[in-house]
């Protein structure tokens, strides 16, 4: 895992870690990084400071850990699993204690995203729902149905509202509460892969472009196409002014303000 500025510059190796690192999340403090490392068949869960210091391993012989999520107070882990077949999610603390299990099901649900309140966590289905499960009972609480293909990652904009992406080309948005749908955002014709959240606004790319929208979904912003790769996953930085994003051939597309996008490739041993 590399550290970089968002003009290409100074980059530093920050992980020893034998594998491969994936899907790298800042705890809520912006102290440390958590991520998902796969070794030999199997996938652990790490966590460092930003400088690559004082790195910690806290799951291992886990099958299966996709897109490790820390909880809005930094104090957990929700993270994804297999096992006989069956997808399951997992919390645990953010030391790696106290693992549990607060839901399995045949079907994969991936990508899971915490509510605001901590308490409940939403997932991605590839039976082309969304769901919103407790944490503690792992109770369901609402499922999104109207998608015609997989859901590949769904984000809560706020308390009451939800917003996911699918393969079938559109995003969606939901009330959280008994998940039906308030409307659709956008359709494409080609695949939307992922969501980045800012403070104002909320950005959905995939095969064709990137789209932001205001925060609430009520009205679109701007629409660019920064590669001709499809962007695979994207964040901003905790102003919204930076967004970055990362594409299908591996390369890194840098956006702050009015300026030209900066690119880079994102593997800088090669």
């Amino acid at each position: 895992m590399w550290s970089v500025k968002p003009d290409g510059t100074e980059k530093k190796q920050l992980n020893q870690t034998q594998g491969i690192s994936n899907w790298p999340t800042f705890t809520p403090d912006g102290k440390r990084l958590v991520y998902s490392n796969s070794r030999e068949n199997n996938y652990e869960i790490y966590s460092m400071n930003l400088d690559g210091s004082d790195e910690r391993r806290l799951t291992t012989n886990t099958l299966m850990d996709i897109r490790p999520m820390v909880s809005p107070d930094g104090s957990r882990i929700a993270f994804t699993s297999t096992r006989d077949g069956n997808y399951e999610i997992y919390v645990m603390n953010i030391d790696g204690s106290n693992t549990q299990r607060v839901t399995e099901s045949e079907e994969r649900d991936d990508y899971p995203t915490w509510h605001p309140d901590g308490k409940r966590l939403a997932t991605a289905s590839r039976d082309h729902t969304g769901k919103i499960f407790d944490c503690q009972s792992g109770a369901s609480v609402a499922t999104f149905t109207g998608h015609t293909k997989p859901v590949n990652d769904v984000a809560f904009l706020n308390n009451d509202h939800a917003i996911s992406v699918s393969d079938d080309g559109t995003a969606q948005l939901w009330n959280v509460r008994d998940g039906k749908r308030i409307r659709e955002l956008t359709r494409n014709k080609t695949p939307i892969l992922t969501l980045a959240l800012a403070p104002e606004k909320v950005a959905v790319s995939g095969a064709l472009d990137t789209q932001w929208f205001e925060r609430n979904g009520s009205k679109p912003i701007e629409r660019f196409n920064d590669s001709n790769a499809w962007t695979t996953i994207t964040a901003f930085d905790s102003s919204g002014e930076t967004f970055a994003s990362g594409t299908q051939s591996g390369g890194i597309v840098v956006r702050q303000h009015d300026s030209e996008p900066v690119r880079f490739d994102a593997l800088p041993g090669r």
